[in-house]
């Protein structure tokens, strides 16, 4: 759950546990909202940078070191990181968005 920074940490925390041996070869960031009414995620961050930004950089923090631990056994492991075009247009970046305003905005 994207919206529950302590569900992204308990997901990378069974992944952790899983890979801990043979290390994480890909982490592929893929999800994504968008057009989403004002609300505020479990953590107080608007939804969608919650879903699109926040968790995807938890999620690599929490799994960088079974993707170190690839890297070290084989040679390299990857990080991809999924987006849309929606990120082109209109409205600007507005760093309010990353503060804990969800619902408030």
């Amino acid at each position: 759950n994207h919206l529950d920074f302590a569900s992204v940490r308990e997901a990378a925390n069974n992944i952790r546990e899983i890979t801990k041996d043979r290390g994480l070869d890909v982490l592929c960031c893929n999800a994504g909202i968008m057009l989403q009414e004002d609300m505020a995620s479990k953590d107080g961050y608007d939804i969608t940078i919650s879903t699109n930004v926040l968790a995807h950089f938890l999620v690599t923090k929490e799994l960088m070191p079974v993707l170190e631990k690839a890297e070290q056994l084989r040679g390299e492991a990857r990080i991809v990181s999924m987006s849309s075009g929606s990120g082109f247009g209109p409205p600007a970046f507005n760093a309010v968005y990353f503060t804990r305003r969800g619902g408030d905005l």
